[in-house]
């Protein structure tokens, strides 16, 4: 007979506190005078040992004792007792794991009868719930006959290679480093079998194994604890020394409540996008200042390894590869998660924000996850919300998955002062290549920075020194060779072209505002559109918008807000616009982007008045730069909704105050056009006279508010009159006074839609434009000019 249990009794055992197992009795009633066998855990005073008894009665008598002092304290072990012809042999694994060392031995003859099994405790009040009974085998002698195999091996550094074995192998023989050689030249200098796991044997290396090479290991004579011998092997294993970005963190779940579909806790993706399988044991996962150590698992190539917390591992038992870590914390505010391996060394680290979830899904239940693996460098522009139903894909391919080649590119170039210019880069870039003052060039000049230095530990900013001065009110080019790399070693597009300048504080009109969304459709966003009408490079840092929902602020009105355009460094070079907007995507989903790094979103951002409302751009120094009106009233009058329709400047250079210098956006350029040319926009043409017409004629109307406008251009040769300007149709009945009492400067134009005075379009046919100016000293000048209304 054979019998076999595992037991854990947390406390101390004594007198008053402990157990016997009944290994055969022939009473059920454990308590009462009975002929069995039964094993004591716990006794008085401090040897407490693990005995075998017999039990004749009242009579109890010892077969056999353990080592003394074995289970004087809390304790868990495995148990095996074998009996045959008489004799008795007691057998414990202190570690509970099933290795079994002989502890004792005894004579005393079994009687062959039926019996019962069972468990008799005894306790005080506060040991009620501390004792566990598991794994219980009572049966015929087990014969083990098969031998040991080989159930992996794995080089763990380069100078430490892990086998596991299919069972217990003998310590003795598994320990003795002449039955392991290394690729038929080396032993190990040392083995060591597992105190945790008996079936694990370490051996540790003089020589280094290659990085990135298969080996062969030998292994002769190992028995298990029954004297099997498993056949002498070689068996081929690979070394390979994960480096960064090997492995990724590749999706993330941080606030899960309210659930999707998923479990209601928080998990970490890993994904290995390497081509060698990689053993994570001992690897870190860091959140924030917190740290927990990856277990023992082997991570193939193309394969995903969802981590939670220990306590929630079972609940992915039936989604995906999961392993258990000792704690997991991931704010939904955001963290920085890094995770090293077993030297230390980070392979790849994110630090994500709260603001990287979709508005949409910002409840909880949706993890955040990696587009492409293939590129970590792109860090926020790489990530997205799940699309998956579930709210994410634990274990599998991600549902935003797109592998499309994005490279690496300027963001922006930041002119500090005329010797230092600031490079932002779309991705995070080698930093080692990245040093190099050969890779920058400003061609026209053939000039070369004396110095490089990286401004953040993504390497995503760089700052260029050059010893001479570059000069004002030029546009420089600057182009960088393709030695230069991404952190993923994807190299650079030498052909690309970066135009920057030094910059210049604005006077007024320099930029203008230049289009305003006040009333946007449902699901996008309003936006100002400031436009660089000048020739010199503009640093916006520090300009600011107010806004003024009710009167001009002279005096101020109370219900002013300051907006900040743009708190870092941000060149606006000539002909260049800013687009300003509390929603990135808002704008995007809704309208053409032809500049997407022309936006700049804003967190206080004012909603916009749908009736009216004033504009005013201000410097760093709060000079006033350019001021607007704007009313619902400016919109082309046939539209039959504006919502969505965005307010237009005909002419950055004609005046702000201007309303016939605005216009609703046509309907071919999606009724907006944030970050590019305007599409009402018409040249000033004065055709070298004093009054001119640009067209000669138009199309009121055509296709939706397209190409619907005349300016009336005006090029004086002194300064000081006031205009009126009257539309008659081709019988002389008025049709529209578009301007009265107008101040005029030398120069400048004001623009017809074709709408008469009572909000209608007017007829196909003939019109005459009559302007009549007049001078401070009663100089009165009068031109008539014709133009034609098409349909």
């Amino acid at each position: 007979m054979e019998w076999r249990i595992w037991v854990e009794q947390k406390f101390s055992p004594s007198a008053n506190n402990n157990s016997r197992i009944y290994i055969w009795s022939d009473s059920p009633d454990l308590s009462s005078p009975l002929n069995g066998y039964f094993i004591q855990l716990g006794e008085a005073g401090s040897d407490d040992a693990v005995e075998l008894f017999f039990q004749d009665g009242k009579n109890i008598s010892t077969i056999c004792r353990g080592t003394n002092g074995l289970i004087s304290n809390s304790f868990n072990i495995s148990i095996k007792i074998t009996y045959s012809n008489g004799n008795w042999d007691l057998f414990i694994d202190p570690t509970g794991v099933s290795y079994y060392e002989w502890e004792a031995s005894g004579f005393k003859t079994i009687q062959a009868l039926d019996g019962y099994f069972g468990f008799i405790c005894t306790y005080t009040k506060s040991n009620s719930r501390k004792f566990y009974f598991d794994n219980v085998y009572a049966g015929t002698l087990i014969i083990d006959t098969e031998a040991p195999g080989v159930i992996s091996v794995n080089a763990i550094s380069s100078k430490e290679i892990e086998v596991k074995y299919s069972e217990y192998v003998e310590r003795n023989i598994a320990e003795n480093e002449l039955n392991y050689t290394i690729n038929n030249s080396q032993n190990p200098i040392f083995v060591i079998l597992s105190e945790e796991d008996l079936q694990i044997a370490k051996l540790s290396l003089e020589n280094e194994l290659i990085n990135s090479t298969h080996h062969i290991l030998g292994i002769k004579n190992i028995e298990d604890l029954s004297g099997n011998r498993m056949n002498d092997t070689l068996i081929n294993f690979g070394f390979y020394l994960a480096k960064e970005y090997d492995v990724l963190i590749n999706e993330i779940l941080s606030d899960p409540v309210p659930s999707v579909r998923l479990p209601e806790v928080e998990y970490i993706e890993l994904y290995n996008s390497g081509s060698f399988t990689v053993n994570l044991q001992n690897w870190s996962l860091c959140i924030n200042n917190s740290e927990a150590i990856i277990p023992n698992y082997e991570l193939g190539s193309g394969e995903y390894l969802i981590v939670t917390k220990e306590s929630n591992e079972i609940l992915f038992n039936l989604i995906g590869p999961c392993v258990g870590i000792s704690s997991m914390s991931l704010p939904n505010s955001g963290a920085n998660i890094r995770l090293r391996d077993n030297t230390g060394n980070c392979i790849h680290s994110i630090e994500y924000y709260e603001s990287w979830t979709d508005n949409d899904k910002s409840d909880g239940g949706w993890s955040l996850e990696m587009i492409n693996p293939e590129n970590p460098c792109l860090i926020e522009k790489n990530w997205q919300s799940s699309i998956n139903p579930s709210g994410g894909t634990p274990g599998k391919q991600n549902s935003v998955y797109d592998n499309t080649g994005l490279d690496p590119y300027i963001e922006n170039i930041c002119s500090i002062d005329d010797q230092h210019i600031e490079i932002y880069f779309s991705q995070m870039m080698d930093s080692i290549t990245m040093l190099n003052p050969e890779l920058y060039r400003i061609n026209e000049y053939a000039l070369l920075p004396d110095t490089v230095w990286i401004n953040d530990e993504n390497c995503q900013e760089v700052t260029l020194q050059f010893s001479k001065p570059l000069q004002h009110e030029i546009q420089y080019e600057l182009s960088i060779n393709d030695t230069a790399m991404n952190c993923n070693f994807t190299q650079w597009n030498a052909s690309a072209i970066f135009v920057f300048g030094i910059p210049d504080s604005a006077f007024e009109k320099d930029i203008v505002i230049n289009e305003i969304l006040f009333h946007p459709l449902n699901g996008c966003s309003e936006f100002i559109e400031i436009f660089n009408r000048s020739n010199r490079c503009i640093n916006m840092a520090g300009y600011a918008l107010e806004y003024v929902k009710q009167t001009s602020p002279d005096p101020p009105d109370t219900s002013t807000r300051f907006i900040a355009l743009c708190l870092d460094c941000f060149n606006l070079m000539p002909g260049e616009y800013l687009v300003i907007c509390d929603d990135i995507s808002g704008v995007h989903s809704c309208y053409y982007i032809n500049d997407p790094e022309a936006f700049v979103e804003l967190n206080d951002f004012p909603e916009l008045k749908n009736s009216d409302g004033i504009l005013i751009l201000k410097d760093q120094n709060n000079n006033r730069i350019d001021q607007v009106y704007y009313n619902e009233d400016m919109h082309f009058s046939l539209l039959n909704y504006t919502d969505g329709v965005s307010l237009e400047r005909i002419n950055p250079n004609r005046n702000s105050y201007d309303p016939t210098n605005w216009h609703s956006a046509s309907e071919s350029a999606g009724f907006g056009t944030p970050g590019y040319h305007n599409s009402q926009f018409l040249e000033i043409d004065t055709d070298g006279t004093e009054i001119s017409l640009n067209p000669k004629i138009f199309f009121p109307g055509k296709c939706c508010n397209e190409g619907n406008n005349v300016n009336i251009n005006y090029k004086l040769d002194k300064a000081g009159f006031i205009a009126n300007i009257s539309i008659f149709d081709e019988n002389g009945f008025p049709v529209r006074q578009l301007i009265n009492n107008e101040m005029l400067g030398t120069s400048g134009a004001f623009s017809w839609d074709g709408i008469d005075d009572g909000g209608n379009l007017v007829y196909a046919g003939m019109y005459i434009i009559f302007v009549e100016i007049f001078g401070m000293d009663g100089e009165v000048r009068r031109f008539k000019k014709v133009v034609g209304v098409g349909r």
